[in-house]
Order: C-alpha cells, then sequence, then structure tokens
C-alpha cells in the first residue's frame, strides 16, 4: 500500500473517521486492483489499524466509491426535499441552527 501522491482527489480529507476508535480513515490506492478508474481502486482504511496493528483497532475497510455514492444520494435526497417543500426545509435548517426565522424571512 502507498500512501504517496496519487490520481485520487481525498474530498474527504480529515472527515471519515473509524466508527469504533474514532481516528482518521487513511486513504490508500491499490493499483493492482484491476478496475476502471482511480476511484475504484481507491479504499480508506483505519489509521490506527495501520499504525498499531490489530491490538489497537480492527482492520476497517470502505470502499471510495461506497462513499461518494452514499454522499451523492444524500445529496440528491436533500436538493429533492427543497425542491419539493422548501418552506419546510427552510424552518428545519433553521431549527438546527437554533434559529428563530420570522415568517417574512423564511
Amino acid at each position: 500500500f502507498m500512501c504517496d501522491k496519487t490520481d485520487y482527489d481525498n474530498i474527504f480529507k480529515g472527515i471519515v473517521r473509524c466508527a469504533d476508535c474514532g481516528r482518521t480513515m487513511l486513504v490508500k490506492v491499490e493499483h493492482r486492483r484491476k478496475r476502471n478508474s482511480v476511484l475504484d481502486q481507491t479504499f480508506y482504511c483505519c489509521s490506527t489499524y495501520r499504525k498499531y496493528g490489530a491490538k489497537a483497532c480492527d482492520s476497517h475497510n470502505l470502499e471510495a466509491r461506497v462513499l461518494h455514492e452514499a454522499v451523492f444520494a444524500d445529496i440528491q435526497a436533500h436538493a429533492k426535499a427543497a425542491v419539493n417543500n422548501r418552506e419546510a426545509l427552510v424552518k428545519k435548517i433553521a431549527n438546527q441552527m437554533h434559529l428563530r426565522v420570522s415568517s417574512d424571512r423564511a
């Protein structure tokens, strides 16, 4: 596995974390994978496991394509909600931000 410069643009750098230890997941590009794109050659792995081994954490892996598709699906769902009911989405966001939105501002 190589951590060096790759063709994969890690837009999730520092955001993807291990569910068990909470440490950052590292990007690995495995060029030996006979796949069509760098996205399909790329996966995330637990940095704790990578550095300290199985005694510290498990060997969690997450395919980059799976992550990208999940994030894209979530963005599409939010966009659809915004188109279908803009007012409800504005109120939801305002509530999440702990803001009061007057009816004229909504």
